[in-house]
């Protein structure tokens, strides 16, 4: 990723999802796409990790607007055949996706369940809000070679859509008896502020943002590859959450970009249209 300055005042924050750090904003809305463990399936709503989650940046005097779009015993297809539906309801400015779990309970085809979170991820982008999603993992008794299978779908669709992968909300619970309800399967009220903090370290957040700008997107000529770039306006300089994803991060001149560059970035940011494009929204602020 690469943060531009643009004047004394004024910062861009250049968005290119090579480096896949995706971030949440002061007043922004994060819409959750998922099932049963984000529903708050046995829990009351006050006590669910969404909720938690909220009034934690709250407490910080960050105002995070969340819709909870989840439905317990949802599918990717489920996911995928009302994504459009919420994103045209709500407009969200973040889409977290939480779903495959029900699909692999119930044996769906590895391709499917791929198919599906690629085609929700490309609609979530084609609308100008940024995805992330989250990695799922599935109990031990559905075999070795399914469950590989399985759960490598999420990088790789990471990987391809070039969007953020967080880590699974159960990873530090579904081992404690004491933080999961009696089915083994779902986390109890006392797992939820684990969960809640443990998405707020790995999703990030920044200052309040003026505006996000879909800027350019790029795939790779093998097709394995396709880049979306964000320009993001911000009036403050910040310290993004880096990850096993994000290469590096720096702030600097919009005409004395940092050398090397990544391919990708060089691609995107030396590009004469792109140019042009970040030109006029440099023009744009007041």
């Amino acid at each position: 990723m690469s943060f531009l300055e643009i004047s004394r005042y004024k910062k861009l924050f250049i968005f290119v999802l090579i480096f896949s750090n995706s971030i949440i904003a002061d007043d922004k809305k994060l819409l959750i796409l998922g099932d049963s463990i984000s529903a708050g399936f046995g829990i009351k709503q006050s006590q669910n990790w969404t909720t938690l989650l909220k009034s934690s940046f709250s407490k910080e005097g960050k105002s995070l607007k969340i819709i909870n779009s989840s439905i317990s015993g949802d599918t990717t297809s489920g996911g995928l055949s009302r994504i459009s539906r919420d994103l045209n309801t709500y407009k969200p400015d973040f889409v977290l996706v939480e779903l495959g779990g029900n699909d692999a309970l119930r044996g769906y085809p590895i391709s499917r369940i791929k198919q599906n979170l690629l085609k929700i991820i490309s609609i979530i982008s084609n609308n100008q809000s940024i995805p992330i999603i989250m990695q799922i993992k599935i109990p031990p008794n559905y075999g070795k070679k399914y469950i590989e299978a399985f759960e490598n779908i999420y990088s790789e669709v990471a990987s391809e859509m070039d969007v953020k992968l967080i880590s699974f909300m159960l990873e530090n619970v579904a081992l404690r008896e004491d933080l999961m309800q009696p089915d083994g399967i779902h986390p109890n009220k006392k797992a939820q502020p684990v969960i809640a903090e443990q998405i707020k370290e790995e999703i990030g957040f920044v200052p309040k943002i003026i505006k996000i700008h879909p800027l350019d997107i790029y795939q790779s000529n093998d097709g394995h590859f396709m880049y979306h770039t964000f320009v993001i306006v911000t009036p403050t300089e910040f310290e993004p959450n880096i990850n096993h994803e994000s290469q590096d991060y720096c702030w600097s001149k919009l005409r004395k970009l940092p050398r090397p560059l990544h391919q990708g970035a060089r691609k995107t940011l030396l590009d004469k249209n792109n140019v042009k494009k970040l030109n006029l929204i440099v023009n744009s602020i007041d």
